[in-house]
């Protein structure tokens, strides 16, 4: 016998013979379930404007997939954020017989440690603000602001949510002990999303799935990013057979999801032709091709429309009215009562609808009568228990009680406003942009608009830059915000700024520009102006640029010179320009203002720290552990103290505290392989890059220190190989390109090598190692003036390094100019008197500049004598010659020759130790030696520089001794000697 047919599949079956057109849609989705996999679409992109019929076209396809035997889940906008979503789908799962236990089991666990922490009287405030709200919930994507909690939303500043995240990890790891709850309570996302993927495997094995996410133009900001992820196996692999249907208004961004076009179907809606109206009108028993019309053209082909107009089976014009009449009142047509029909448009007013609200508008005492009766109109849906007005009916709704009533429409507007900014007030931490806060303050900000469309723009824009410093995603809520009030009330001003504020965060592009419209043309004053200033300086420090954050900042203390926040913001920007003590003073207003600011503790810190205050940014990073002894930052930080001050072993210990609190953090590793390498452990060292790398491949410090390293011991294609990955990550590290410019160097490769020290002085032209390097190489090619050029930008960056001077006073003699010579070797020798090769430098800068009686007292100053070199004993020679101490000229001669035979025998690759040779032999006339020593140097090709310096050293022995000057011109014509 056969089975009776279920309730639910009679229904399905009347829907089915009611549905009208998207024949072809049907067709292809019921087909996509036969076919093979390899042959399968895997995404359904359904789109098109409100009222098109996408959601009717999405129950017809969920049946169609029932129909398959599939598991069905269907989500849309009232699910938050991506653990409700995640939940959403498990429970509509297990209500079709598909149990996702690891999910369930893990989710359980979350709510229940959750409920833990919101009940504990010593949670700390600051981990019960992050928690309640959606920021450890919410789209993957937002930020990554820190290392090691997976992907934030975007309802908190990078600086906010580490000051939130480092207190409440601390306070759970003390409290759960255990990092995998911790991790749980933090980065839910991204511990259930695996678990789900898993679970939808086994399930998979036995039925097909079908994910469907309706009204997908809203849940995308939530949603997108963390799919793409799913998509791409970063939570493990999907199943065969499970289908996506995505509908929206918008069709998949080409830019995301553009690798997967080979299995996805795309599907743009157009409103009923009308042969396809007409077969709707004739289901619902219309068949007067009078009222066809009429509808038709009232409805314009949308199918929601036509439905509706449909609804009470006109069978005359008359009963549908004039079309040029409103839709509204067609709508309404047939409801007798005009209570109920003006309580329908009352409900149309507010975009949020509950019994609260409505009380506003009808009072409390029918609040929840009408609130009732609402959920049974046709245009109404009830779905998760919100009632929600289908979009095309409430503007219309809306419009007219405007254009009726203006003055009723404001003043409702203005009471709806005022109970949404009595709900926002009562939030556990007003103004804290909590999701909690952020709904009913978005909301009321609508209906200030909407009550006055003028006096009520300031407070929005002042919103709207305040929402942009934190984030993308609540930047679009308030631009949607205000393209919703200016089509509401049909305002030009406020429909403009809706479309261009939207514009601008219609991807993910830099919020700068946003905020910049606010502050040029939203004629914001006072503390208004304040604020956007303050958040578009903000914006400015996210794109790295702190001379734009600074001139906002400094526009902003103009009007406020007391404001705390800005002072303390000021004080991130100048230790971003290396301004530390103005960053030090700055953070130290703020905190006298307000001592509890922990963050600009630490900030003050580390701002001691890089203006050389050890003692100060000890006591600070020290104060703010005190405060919150889990502060990974301030940890971190305070290991960087250490370690200036020699005390390696506490680093070291920090660093691995700050580690064993946050494990997946890269740049801890880093961190930590640097003080490993300055050990001498250069395996060590390298093991804490390899980590690093392991936990986050696309991390360009990583590689480069681990370049640096390989580097170090002369591993130089490993080294080559990890530079190149590191600037292939990201282009803009200057260190990267200096480094990989010394191993080109030492290659022999110096065309290499001066392009990157060009692009490194390009991306950092404050980078005075740089331009000492390039320096090097503008003398290997004998340009001396641009290596003079270099040096005097290095010196003028760094005044104080001995190095630099010691290399232009070389520079300044192989360009025969005395003066700044003796000038630059005097500054080396008081810079760092104890290095007997400045004497050395300074003994030959005297000598070219004719001061003979200097020039031998530096050569024979104890500490030139204690250092026996080929080059202190003959330029010794040399100035006893000129002096015309002959007796003495010999005997610094013989010491020379013997001196310089060690060196050559100790270092033969060095060229200049060979030439010098042939000096030293040609200053004791020793005619034939030089000679010999001179083609068996110049057999092979000599580089550039050493022959410059050789003929320098010939002229110079040809000044002294011109009784040589024949033999010395006849080895200056080799061919091999010029540097032409």
């Amino acid at each position: 016998m056969d089975r009776a047919p279920s309730f639910q599949e009679i229904i399905r079956g009347k829907q089915r013979g009611d549905f009208v057109g998207r024949e072809h849609h049907r067709h292809a989705f019921r087909e996509n379930f036969r076919m093979p996999a390899t042959d399968r679409k895997f995404v359904f992109s359904v789109h098109g404007q409100a009222g098109i019929g996408k959601t009717y076209l999405l129950r017809q396809l969920r049946a169609i997939a029932l129909e398959a035997e599939a598991l069905v889940t269907a989500t849309d906008e009232n699910e938050l954020d991506l653990v409700t979503t995640m939940v959403a789908i498990t429970r509509q799962l297990e209500a079709r017989g598909g149990r996702s236990r690891r999910f369930t089991q893990r989710y359980e666990q979350y709510q229940r440690r959750q409920d833990e922490l919101l009940m504990d009287p010593e949670a700390p405030s600051a981990a019960r603000e992050l928690l309640t709200s959606a920021t450890v919930r919410m789209t993957v994507g937002a930020m990554k602001a820190v290392p090691g909690l997976g992907l934030l939303a975007e309802a908190f500043t990078p600086e906010d949510i580490a000051d939130r995240v480092e207190k409440a990890r601390g306070f759970l790891s003390h409290k759960f002990n255990n990092h995998a709850d911790v991790r749980l309570v933090l980065s839910p996302v991204e511990e259930l999303t695996p678990l789900l993927v898993e679970d939808l495997r086994e399930l998979a094995r036995h039925r097909p799935l079908v994910l469907m996410f309706d009204t997908f133009e809203r849940t995308s900001q939530v949603l997108e990013q963390w799919l793409l992820r799913i998509f791409g196996g970063h939570y493990g692999e999907l199943p065969s057979n499970l289908t996506f249907v995505f509908v929206g208004q918008q069709p998949l961004d080409r830019n995301l999801w553009g690798e997967y076009s080979l299995v996805v179907e795309d599907w743009q809606l157009e409103p009923f032709t009308e042969a396809e109206a007409r077969k709707l009108l004739e289901r619902r028993g219309v068949r007067d091709d009078r009222v066809a019309e009429v509808v038709f053209g009232l409805s314009g082909g949308l199918p929601l429309l036509v439905a509706m107009l449909a609804e009470r089976g006109p069978r005359d014009p008359d009963e549908i009215g004039d079309p040029s009449g409103s839709a509204v009142e067609r709508f309404l047509k047939w409801e007798p009562d005009p209570q109920h029909r003006k309580d329908a448009l009352l409900g149309a007013l507010p975009r949020t609808l509950d019994e609260d609200v409505l009380a506003v508008l009808v009072g409390q005492d029918r609040a929840a009568e009408v609130l009732e009766r609402l959920r049974t109109l046709p245009f109404v849906s009830d779905e998760h228990g919100r009632p929600q007005y289908h979009q095309v009916v409430r503007e219309q709704m809306v419009r007219l009680q405007r254009t009726r009533s203006p003055q009723r429409f404001a003043e409702r507007h203005q009471a709806l406003a005022e109970h949404f900014g009595s709900v926002a007030s009562k939030v556990d931490q007003p103004y804290s942009w909590t999701v909690d806060w952020v709904r009913p303050t978005s909301e009321q900000h609508y209906h200030l608009l909407c009550a006055d469309p003028f006096g009520g723009r300031a407070e929005v824009l002042e919103g709207a830059a305040e929402a942009a410093r934190r984030g993308i995603g609540l930047a679009r809520r308030w631009a949607e915000v205000i393209a919703a009030a200016g089509r509401d009330t049909d305002v030009g001003d406020l429909r403009r700024w809706g479309a261009r504020l939207g514009e601008l965060v219609s991807d993910d592009s830099s919020l700068t520009r946003f905020a910049s419209l606010i502050v040029n043309e939203g004629g914001l004053k006072g503390d208004r102006r304040v604020t956007a200033l303050l958040a578009r300086a903000i914006c400015h420090i996210d794109d790295d640029e702190p001379d734009s954050a600074l001139a906002d900042l400094e526009a902003a203390l103009e009007i406020r010179p007391d404001s705390v926040p800005c002072r303390s913001w000021r004080g991130t920007v100048h230790r971003m320009r290396g301004d530390f003590a103005a960053s030090i003073a700055d953070l130290t207003f703020a905190l006298e203002a307000e001592p509890d600011r922990d963050f600009d503790l630490a900030e003050r810190g580390v701002s001691r720290l890089s203006n050389g205050d050890l003692d100060g940014a000890l006591a600070d990073l020290s104060g703010a552990l005190e405060r919150d002894p889990e502060n990974t930052w301030a940890i971190s930080a305070l290991c960087s103290v250490q370690r200036s001050r020699g005390e390696q072993q506490v680093a070291l210990e920090l660093i691995d505290r700050a580690i064993a609190q946050e494990p997946d953090d890269a740049f801890l590793h880093v961190k930590r392989g640097w003080i490993i390498s300055e050990q001498g452990d250069a395996q060590g060292a390298l093991a804490c890059y390899d980590r690093a790398i392991e936990l986050d491949p696309e991390f360009a410090e990583g590689w480069l220190w681990r370049g640096v390293e390989h580097k170090r011991i002369e591993a130089r294609e490993k080294a080559l190989s990890d530079l190149g990955r590191a600037l292939e990550l990201d282009p803009r590290q200057s260190y990267g390109y200096s480094q990989r410019a010394h191993i080109w160097r030492s290659a022999g490769e110096s065309g290499k090598a001066m392009a990157d020290l060009d692009e490194a002085i390009r991306l950092d032209p404050t980078d005075d190692w740089a331009l000492c390097r390039r320096a090097d190489l503008w003398q290997e090619r004998c340009e001396w003036e641009r290596a003079r050029a270099d040096l005097d930008e290095a010196i003028r960056l760094d005044p104080e390094f001995a190095d630099y001077y010691y290399r232009r006073t070389l520079v300044h003699l192989m360009l025969d100019d005395p003066a700044p010579a003796l000038a630059d070797a005097t500054r080396v020798c008081e810079l760092e008197p104890e290095d007997p090769y400045h004497h050395f430098v300074l003994a030959d800068a005297m000598f070219a500049a004719g001061d003979l009686d200097g020039a031998l007292a530096q050569l024979e100053n104890p500490i030139c004598l204690e250092h026996d070199s080929a080059w202190h004993h003959h330029v010794r020679g040399l100035v006893r010659r000129a002096r015309g101490d002959d007796a003495d000229v010999e005997p610094c001669l013989r010491l020379a020759l013997e001196a310089a035979r060690r060196e050559c025998a100790d270092r033969p690759e060095e060229v200049w130790l060979q030439t010098n040779l042939v000096v030293i032999h040609l200053a004791l006339g020793e005619y034939d030696e030089a000679l010999g020593q001179a083609q068996r140097v110049f057999q092979q090709p000599v580089p550039l520089q050493a022959r410059a310096d050789f003929r320098r050293d010939l002229h110079q022995l040809r000044r002294v001794m011109p009784e040589h000057a024949e033999r010395i011109d006849a080895i200056l014509a080799w061919p091999g000697v010029s540097v032409s």
